[in-house]
């Protein structure tokens, strides 16, 4: 019953559709990644979450903490890169305090946490880094320089009949970095080819960092929302969230952004996005749901 279900929901497709025709979805969800033509200032609300739980040990009892800060966005994106990602907090600035667009590319050094007048903030503690080393031709390898990262992939395009959209899903499997698979997917309302999401599953566990500093991050995930334009499709929401586990301790991380404001650079502010939800009051124990 449960695959005759399924197989419904995924059936009946519009009349002259061709899922076998992959390019046209292919270029449009590459088109969704690098975001509008132009140059564009955005504004945005951003919410960060984290809890940790750091268990019962020989040291001493169970130590739990959970905190939420809030804050905002001021940034410009140029010719599909954000060459400034400014953000303020409503709380003292701490290392898991990060936020980073999944969308278009980044200009190094464009994201910054900043006090009201724009002035970059420190962290109040400083953490070890966790950045993987990268041999010779920066790729991930052994000492030879040969890479260890290796990917394979499948595409599947589906009809979703429930949601009346095109989907295009990429399965991918690596090696070398984690355990699992990689799903994405890009969704095309109306059958039309502009994909105005992107959802991402990251691999059940992924390893960060050399012994000793070793840790693992599992259960990540990735949702990015946009709506149509003239130039293309401009950001409405993003969404992160992962559990993470180094030195004994497990993390759960949230980060949601709601981008408010979008205005050519050059013209005056446009009208506000379309309203993203709101990211749900999680459960202490849980991490709140994505946005779509």
């Amino acid at each position: 019953m449960i695959l005759l279900l399924s197989t419904l929901a995924w059936a009946a497709p519009p009349e002259g559709l061709d899922l076998d025709d992959y390019d046209p979805w292919v270029q449009a969800a590459r088109a969704f990644d690098r975001g509008p033509d132009g140059c564009w200032v955005i504004e945005g609300e951003l919410t960060l979450r984290l809890k940790l739980d750091s268990g019962a040990s020989a040291l001493g009892r169970a130590r739990d903490s959970d905190q939420t800060v809030h804050g905002k966005v001021d940034a410009r994106f140029v010719d599909h890169q954000w060459t400034r990602f400014h953000y303020t907090l409503d709380a003292p600035k701490r290392p898991w305090m990060l936020i980073r667009p999944f969308w278009g590319k980044v200009k190094e050094g464009a994201i910054v946490a900043v006090d009201d007048q724009d002035r970059p903030l420190k962290d109040e503690v400083e953490m070890p880094s966790f950045r993987r080393p990268r041999p010779r031709g920066g790729e991930e390898g052994d000492a030879d320089g040969a890479s260890r990262l290796q990917s394979t992939s499948v595409e599947t395009l589906i009809w979703d009949d429930e949601a009346q959209a095109v989907v295009l899903r990429e399965d991918a499997v690596f090696e070398g970095f984690g355990r699992g698979r990689v799903v994405s997917a890009h969704t095309f309302p109306g059958a039309r080819p502009v994909a105005t999401a992107f959802d991402l599953e990251l691999p059940g566990t992924v390893t960060l960092g050399t012994w000793p500093l070793t840790g693992s991050v599992h259960d990540g995930e990735i949702h990015v929302r946009g709506f149509e334009v003239d130039a293309g499709v401009l950001p409405q929401a993003q969404r992160f969230s992962a559990i993470g586990s180094f030195f004994g301790t497990t993390a759960q991380v949230d980060s949601f952004v709601q981008f408010t404001r979008a205005s050519r650079c050059e013209d005056p502010p446009a009208d506000a996005p379309p309203a993203a939800p709101e990211p749900p009051v999680a459960d202490p124990g849980t991490i709140a749901p994505d946005p779509g």
